[in-house]
Protein backbone atom coordinates (compact mmCIF):
# COMPACT_ATOMS: atom_id res chain seq x y z
CA UNK A 1 0.00 0.00 0.00
CA UNK A 2 3.19 2.53 0.93
CA UNK A 3 4.50 2.37 -2.67
CA UNK A 4 1.06 2.12 -4.34
CA UNK A 5 0.41 5.61 -2.86
CA UNK A 6 4.59 6.90 -3.81
CA UNK A 7 3.53 4.97 -7.44
CA UNK A 8 0.54 7.13 -7.95
CA UNK A 9 2.80 10.86 -7.55
CA UNK A 10 1.73 11.07 -3.84
CA UNK A 11 3.75 11.65 -0.46
CA UNK A 12 1.17 11.52 1.98
CA UNK A 13 -1.93 9.09 3.33
CA UNK A 14 -4.39 8.62 6.06
CA UNK A 15 -6.51 5.72 7.09
CA UNK A 16 -9.24 4.91 9.11
CA UNK A 17 -8.81 4.01 12.55
CA UNK A 18 -10.57 0.98 13.44
CA UNK A 19 -8.08 -2.14 14.09
CA UNK A 20 -5.23 0.56 14.64
CA UNK A 21 -5.06 -0.74 18.92
CA UNK A 22 -2.54 -2.71 20.63
CA UNK A 23 -4.22 -5.84 20.31
CA UNK A 24 -3.83 -5.71 16.51
CA UNK A 25 -0.62 -3.93 15.96
CA UNK A 26 2.48 -5.00 17.24
CA UNK A 27 5.58 -2.80 17.68
CA UNK A 28 7.75 -4.93 14.88
CA UNK A 29 4.15 -4.16 12.75
CA UNK A 30 5.35 -0.49 13.60
CA UNK A 31 8.41 -0.95 12.64
CA UNK A 32 7.86 -2.42 9.28
CA UNK A 33 5.38 0.53 8.37
CA UNK A 34 7.99 3.05 9.21
CA UNK A 35 10.82 1.46 7.32
CA UNK A 36 8.40 1.23 4.39
CA UNK A 37 7.23 4.96 4.73
CA UNK A 38 11.11 5.92 4.84
CA UNK A 39 11.92 3.77 1.57
CA UNK A 40 9.30 5.19 -0.36
CA UNK A 41 9.20 8.36 1.05
CA UNK A 42 5.90 8.73 2.13
CA UNK A 43 4.51 10.11 5.58
CA UNK A 44 1.60 8.25 7.03
CA UNK A 45 0.80 11.30 8.29
CA UNK A 46 -3.06 10.34 10.43
CA UNK A 47 -5.41 8.01 11.28
CA UNK A 48 -9.09 8.92 10.72
CA UNK A 49 -11.80 8.50 13.56
CA UNK A 50 -14.55 8.28 11.09
CA UNK A 51 -16.90 7.65 14.21
CA UNK A 52 -20.15 9.34 16.14
CA UNK A 53 -18.49 10.62 19.47
CA UNK A 54 -22.53 11.81 20.39
CA UNK A 55 -23.97 8.38 19.32
CA UNK A 56 -27.72 8.16 20.84
CA UNK A 57 -26.75 4.88 22.04
CA UNK A 58 -24.67 4.95 25.23
CA UNK A 59 -22.93 1.80 24.78
CA UNK A 60 -22.05 3.13 20.66
CA UNK A 61 -20.68 6.18 22.24
CA UNK A 62 -18.46 4.71 24.70
CA UNK A 63 -16.65 2.16 21.86
CA UNK A 64 -16.33 5.87 20.13
CA UNK A 65 -14.54 7.34 22.72
CA UNK A 66 -12.01 4.13 23.10
CA UNK A 67 -11.89 4.11 19.30
CA UNK A 68 -10.56 7.91 19.25
CA UNK A 69 -8.32 7.19 22.90
CA UNK A 70 -6.94 3.88 20.94
CA UNK A 71 -5.43 6.15 18.21
CA UNK A 72 -4.59 9.11 19.72
CA UNK A 73 -2.16 6.12 22.03
CA UNK A 74 -1.62 4.48 17.81
CA UNK A 75 -0.77 8.23 16.55
CA UNK A 76 1.78 8.60 19.24
CA UNK A 77 3.50 4.79 18.08
CA UNK A 78 3.63 5.89 14.54
CA UNK A 79 5.33 9.03 15.15
CA UNK A 80 2.12 11.64 13.82
CA UNK A 81 1.06 14.91 15.19
CA UNK A 82 -2.83 14.32 15.58
CA UNK A 83 -5.32 12.29 14.29
CA UNK A 84 -8.62 13.15 12.41
CA UNK A 85 -12.20 13.13 14.29
CA UNK A 86 -15.74 14.95 14.56
CA UNK A 87 -18.07 16.24 16.91
CA UNK A 88 -20.69 14.04 15.59
CA UNK A 89 -24.57 14.39 15.27
CA UNK A 90 -27.63 12.82 16.59
CA UNK A 91 -29.04 10.47 14.23
CA UNK A 92 -28.46 6.55 15.31
CA UNK A 93 -27.41 5.08 12.05
CA UNK A 94 -25.32 7.89 10.22
CA UNK A 95 -23.18 10.51 12.07
CA UNK A 96 -23.34 12.72 9.04
CA UNK A 97 -26.96 12.51 8.53
CA UNK A 98 -29.18 15.47 9.19
CA UNK A 99 -31.16 15.62 12.30
CA UNK A 100 -33.58 18.03 13.85
CA UNK A 101 -31.25 18.14 17.42
CA UNK A 102 -27.45 18.93 15.53
CA UNK A 103 -27.85 22.28 15.65
CA UNK A 104 -28.96 22.50 19.34
CA UNK A 105 -27.43 23.55 22.26
CA UNK A 106 -27.70 20.61 23.93
CA UNK A 107 -26.23 18.98 21.28
CA UNK A 108 -22.92 21.23 21.24
CA UNK A 109 -22.52 20.53 24.96
CA UNK A 110 -22.57 16.81 23.97
CA UNK A 111 -19.60 17.72 21.58
CA UNK A 112 -17.96 19.73 23.85
CA UNK A 113 -18.07 16.91 27.17
CA UNK A 114 -17.03 13.96 24.65
CA UNK A 115 -13.97 16.58 23.47
CA UNK A 116 -13.06 16.84 27.56
CA UNK A 117 -13.20 13.16 28.05
CA UNK A 118 -10.90 12.19 25.21
CA UNK A 119 -8.34 15.15 25.97
CA UNK A 120 -8.73 14.01 29.90
CA UNK A 121 -8.17 10.16 29.07
CA UNK A 122 -5.43 11.22 26.99
CA UNK A 123 -3.94 14.02 29.13
CA UNK A 124 0.05 13.95 28.63
CA UNK A 125 -0.39 13.41 25.16
CA UNK A 126 1.18 15.62 22.18
CA UNK A 127 -1.23 13.98 19.90
CA UNK A 128 -4.08 16.96 18.71
CA UNK A 129 -7.11 16.65 17.35
CA UNK A 130 -7.53 17.87 13.83
CA UNK A 131 -11.48 18.12 13.87
CA UNK A 132 -13.24 18.36 10.23
CA UNK A 133 -16.05 19.88 9.68
CA UNK A 134 -19.81 18.34 8.57
CA UNK A 135 -22.31 20.28 6.70
CA UNK A 136 -24.89 18.66 8.36
CA UNK A 137 -23.75 18.77 11.68
CA UNK A 138 -22.94 21.02 14.55
CA UNK A 139 -18.98 21.87 13.46
CA UNK A 140 -19.91 23.06 10.12
CA UNK A 141 -17.55 26.55 9.80
CA UNK A 142 -14.79 28.25 10.94
CA UNK A 143 -16.59 29.97 13.69
CA UNK A 144 -17.61 26.85 15.06
CA UNK A 145 -14.05 25.42 14.80
CA UNK A 146 -12.81 28.50 16.70
CA UNK A 147 -16.09 28.32 18.96
CA UNK A 148 -15.32 24.59 19.68
CA UNK A 149 -11.57 25.14 20.74
CA UNK A 150 -12.72 27.81 22.94
CA UNK A 151 -14.89 25.85 24.82
CA UNK A 152 -13.23 22.69 25.06
CA UNK A 153 -10.34 24.93 26.71
CA UNK A 154 -7.48 22.46 25.36
CA UNK A 155 -4.61 23.43 23.07
CA UNK A 156 -4.67 19.75 21.18
CA UNK A 157 -8.42 21.26 19.78
CA UNK A 158 -7.16 21.84 16.16
CA UNK A 159 -8.71 21.87 12.79
CA UNK A 160 -8.38 19.67 9.83
CA UNK A 161 -9.71 21.72 6.81
CA UNK A 162 -12.57 20.78 4.60
CA UNK A 163 -13.86 23.70 3.05
CA UNK A 164 -16.55 21.48 1.30
CA UNK A 165 -18.26 20.22 4.03
CA UNK A 166 -18.72 23.89 5.04
CA UNK A 167 -20.86 24.76 1.59
CA UNK A 168 -24.69 25.50 1.16
CA UNK A 169 -26.38 27.82 -0.96
CA UNK A 170 -24.90 30.90 0.59
CA UNK A 171 -21.21 30.16 0.14
CA UNK A 172 -21.73 27.73 -2.45
CA UNK A 173 -20.94 30.85 -5.28
CA UNK A 174 -18.49 32.38 -2.97
CA UNK A 175 -15.80 29.66 -1.92
CA UNK A 176 -12.46 32.58 -2.29
CA UNK A 177 -14.56 34.58 0.79
CA UNK A 178 -15.13 31.22 2.57
CA UNK A 179 -11.63 30.09 2.03
CA UNK A 180 -10.18 33.48 3.12
CA UNK A 181 -12.54 33.51 6.12
CA UNK A 182 -10.97 30.22 7.25
CA UNK A 183 -6.85 31.30 6.99
CA UNK A 184 -7.88 34.19 8.30
CA UNK A 185 -9.09 32.91 11.63
CA UNK A 186 -8.03 28.97 11.52
CA UNK A 187 -4.48 29.89 10.60
CA UNK A 188 -1.90 27.32 12.08
CA UNK A 189 -4.43 25.85 14.17
CA UNK A 190 -5.01 23.81 10.75
CA UNK A 191 -3.43 20.78 10.94
CA UNK A 192 -4.36 18.69 7.75
CA UNK A 193 -6.31 19.54 4.67
CA UNK A 194 -9.12 18.38 2.84
CA UNK A 195 -9.33 18.65 -1.18
CA UNK A 196 -12.77 17.64 -3.21
CA UNK A 197 -14.70 20.33 -5.36
CA UNK A 198 -18.49 20.09 -5.96
CA UNK A 199 -21.24 21.89 -8.55
CA UNK A 200 -24.89 22.61 -7.55
CA UNK A 201 -27.15 21.65 -10.69
CA UNK A 202 -30.37 21.09 -9.07
CA UNK A 203 -32.82 23.64 -7.97
CA UNK A 204 -32.95 21.81 -4.19
CA UNK A 205 -29.44 21.73 -2.81
CA UNK A 206 -27.60 19.07 -3.33
CA UNK A 207 -23.95 19.54 -4.00
CA UNK A 208 -22.16 16.92 -6.84
CA UNK A 209 -18.64 15.83 -6.05
CA UNK A 210 -16.67 16.33 -9.28
CA UNK A 211 -13.11 16.77 -10.13
CA UNK A 212 -11.19 19.42 -8.90
CA UNK A 213 -10.97 21.83 -11.25
CA UNK A 214 -14.57 21.09 -12.95
CA UNK A 215 -16.79 22.29 -9.63
CA UNK A 216 -16.65 25.69 -7.86
CA UNK A 217 -14.04 25.91 -4.96
CA UNK A 218 -11.56 28.58 -5.67
CA UNK A 219 -8.07 26.46 -5.66
CA UNK A 220 -5.98 29.54 -6.48
CA UNK A 221 -6.74 30.57 -3.37
CA UNK A 222 -6.60 27.68 -1.44
CA UNK A 223 -3.41 26.99 -2.50
CA UNK A 224 -2.12 30.13 -2.05
CA UNK A 225 -3.23 30.98 1.51
CA UNK A 226 -2.14 26.92 2.34
CA UNK A 227 1.84 28.12 1.19
CA UNK A 228 1.37 31.15 3.73
CA UNK A 229 1.03 28.43 6.33
CA UNK A 230 4.83 28.67 8.60
CA UNK A 231 5.31 24.94 7.28
CA UNK A 232 3.54 22.55 4.57
CA UNK A 233 0.21 20.69 5.09
CA UNK A 234 -1.04 17.40 3.87
CA UNK A 235 -3.59 18.01 1.23
CA UNK A 236 -5.35 15.03 0.29
CA UNK A 237 -7.94 14.69 -2.83
CA UNK A 238 -11.04 12.47 -1.60
CA UNK A 239 -14.07 10.69 -2.80
CA UNK A 240 -13.54 10.70 -6.27
CA UNK A 241 -13.75 7.88 -8.78
CA UNK A 242 -10.69 6.49 -9.39
CA UNK A 243 -10.02 7.70 -12.77
CA UNK A 244 -10.59 11.33 -11.59
CA UNK A 245 -8.17 10.89 -9.24
CA UNK A 246 -5.10 11.95 -11.48
CA UNK A 247 -7.22 14.60 -13.40
CA UNK A 248 -7.26 16.11 -10.12
CA UNK A 249 -3.89 15.86 -9.24
CA UNK A 250 -2.86 17.24 -12.27
CA UNK A 251 -5.33 20.68 -11.96
CA UNK A 252 -3.36 20.99 -8.08
CA UNK A 253 -0.56 20.74 -9.86
CA UNK A 254 -1.18 23.07 -13.10
CA UNK A 255 -2.64 25.69 -10.10
CA UNK A 256 0.67 25.73 -8.40
CA UNK A 257 2.85 26.26 -11.38
CA UNK A 258 0.70 28.81 -12.01
CA UNK A 259 0.78 30.30 -8.89
CA UNK A 260 4.74 30.35 -8.17
CA UNK A 261 3.60 27.75 -5.30
CA UNK A 262 5.66 24.49 -4.17
CA UNK A 263 4.00 21.01 -3.80
CA UNK A 264 6.17 18.52 -2.76
CA UNK A 265 5.93 15.22 -5.22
Amino acid sequence: QVKAVRDGGYMAAESGARGWNSENVSDSNIREIKEACKEFDVEFNTLHVWANMIHPDMAEREKVHRLNVDAIEMAERLGMKYILTHTGGRDAENKDKPHPLNHTRETWKMSVDATKKILKDTSGSKINLGFEAVNSCNNNTPQSHLRLREDVGDARVKVTLDPCNMLHPGTIFRTTELLDQCFDMLGEEIMYCHAKDKVWNEMLPHFEGVALGTGLVDYETYLARLSRLKTPRVLLIEHLPDDQYPPSKKHLEDTAKKLGVKIYS
